[in-house]
């Protein structure tokens, strides 16, 4: 069982219901990747859980999938081994903040309520893991936080072709709706869509004199299945 959610050492009571739900989302997130606090970055999947919220919505025309984003994180949180989630939930000191800005941007805009959209636009704001997730995934940042602003249509939040904050090496191609509707790749181990699951990671081999040698190994996110390796 999850323990109270608490910030800084504080309980966190009466929050907002939409907000309320990211959260909970969020720490189950947490939870099952075995990671001892909330950060932005499980707020991310929090937001994106719900494919029925505008900012479900709004990362999902930005290229973005839950099931990539919760890859990523996997990728970029290291946990030490043996170590486990506490018993009660707490926020990272960024996370924290993303939820302070996102009530100064419901109070800006006259909200009667803190909203998921208020609370992509904090996370966004505080430049924590879930900003480093997403130009991971080739997101343009500035455009989606246009129009989690309500400035641009749904539409033109998506994937930038290059950012400052990231190589062109290490962003993830997003196909055009034609190549999607000409192939759909496929796990051959669990029937996946690879457009979803497809992922990289580096790992370290010894060869036969017994030399450490780094392998880039192209793998299936969703059973783990190793499709090949590339240079």
């Amino acid at each position: 069982m999850a323990g109270p959610l608490s910030y800084r050492g504080a309980m966190l009571d009466n929050l907002p219901p939409a907000v309320a739900g990211v959260v909970a989302a969020a720490a189950i997130e947490q939870r099952s990747l075995g990671h001892p606090r909330i950060g932005t970055e499980h707020l991310l999947l929090g937001l994106l859980s719900d494919s029925g919220c505008e900012s479900a919505e709004l990362l999902t025309a930005a290229g973005v999938s839950v099931l990539a984003a919760r890859h990523m994180v996997a990728e970029l949180v290291v946990t030490e081994p043996g170590s486990g989630p506490p018993e009660g939930t707490d926020l990272t000191p960024r996370s924290g903040r993303a939820l302070d800005r996102a009530g100064r941007f419901a109070r800006r805009n006259r909200a009667p309520d803190v909203t998921d959209l208020h609370l992509l636009l904090g996370v966004l704001d505080v430049e924590g893991l879930a900003c480093q997730v997403l130009r991971r995934l080739g997101v343009d940042l500035a455009g989606l936080r246009r129009a989690a602003s309500g400035d641009i249509a749904l539409d033109d939040a998506g994937p930038a072709s290059s950012d400052a904050g990231i190589a062109a090496t290490e962003a993830v191609a997003v196909p055009s709706e034609s190549e999607i509707r000409a192939a759909q790749p496929s796990c051959r181990l669990c029937r996946a869509a690879l457009d979803d699951t497809l992922s990289v990671t580096t790992v370290e081999a010894a060869d036969r004199d017994g030399r450490q040698v780094a392998l880039r190994l192209v793998y299936c996110g969703e059973c783990g299945g190793t499709i090949g390796v590339v240079p």
